[in-house]
């Protein structure tokens, strides 16, 4: 997909004028949101199976049943890189997802697609900016344009699990990973998903650091560190995959 070109903002007002657009482009969003892929259970399948993100032997089905996702959710004209970016931490957050369930005896394939689905609401968002921007050819500041998605991420992501009719467990890892550290009363696929997209970010963007991350995140999960030694081979091997990965 090539990135559209357009004129930066400056004007406040003009700012203003389309930030209450997309505004409007959300509440859109959510009456026109995608359609349930055909192959989601292709998906939920590979996560309880434990198997391994595709790589040079790429089953075909696997990898249609993810480009479903990533068409319909992580893909937004104009921001290439960002829904790129995107897509690599929610392919990576999947499968450590589910490789953290499997060893807390949790449901693999419930967190696996969680962790697929985390960011689809902030992707769903920018599909919105996207689509105004487009419309008034001007463009968002990048700070502003952050903050638009992180705010109304979490009403898509509700949104796309209702209309998609997943799983209770599912839904509630989908928004339930970021109030980790909120309540003691989260399912355990939650803070799964939340383990997944920490060790995930921190895997995939070497600026991301921070000092007792492991001993926090063990704690989060209830796992020892050993543990989350005894995951680094896997964890890498995630990494690796989802870095090269291209659906």
């Amino acid at each position: 997909m090539a990135n559209r070109r357009a004129p930066a903002l400056h004007a406040q007002g003009e700012a203003a004028s389309l930030f209450i657009a997309a505004e409007a482009a959300v509440e859109s969003a959510r009456n026109q949101l995608p359609p349930k892929p055909a192959r989601l259970r292709r998906l939920l399948d590979a996560f309880a199976l434990g198997e391994s993100l595709p790589g040079s032997t790429r089953p075909a089905d696997l990898v249609a049943a993810l480009n479903e996702i990533r068409s319909a959710v992580y893909s937004a004209e104009g921001y290439t890189a960002e829904c790129a970016a995107m897509w690599r931490e929610a392919v990576a957050t999947a499968w450590i997802a589910a490789a953290l369930a499997r060893r807390k005896r949790a449901s693999p394939g419930a967190a696996g697609l969680a962790g697929l689905l985390h960011r689809s609401g902030e992707a769903l968002a920018l599909q919105a900016v996207s689509a105004q921007e487009a419309t008034a050819a001007l463009l968002l500041d990048p700070a502003t344009r952050t903050q638009f998605c992180a705010e109304h991420g979490a009403e898509l992501t509700q949104a796309l699990a209702r209309k998609w009719r997943l799983a209770t467990p599912v839904a509630v890892a989908m928004t339930g990973w970021r109030r980790v550290g909120e309540s003691a009363a989260l399912a355990e696929e939650a803070r799964i998903v939340y383990g997944g997209h920490t060790l995930a970010t921190r895997s995939l963007f070497s600026d991301f650091r921070t000092p007792g991350l492991e001993s926090a995140l063990a704690d989060t999960l209830g796992l020892s560190a050993a543990d989350l030694a005894a995951l680094q081979p896997e964890l890498d091997s995630i990494r690796d995959a989802a870095v090269r990965f291209k659906a």
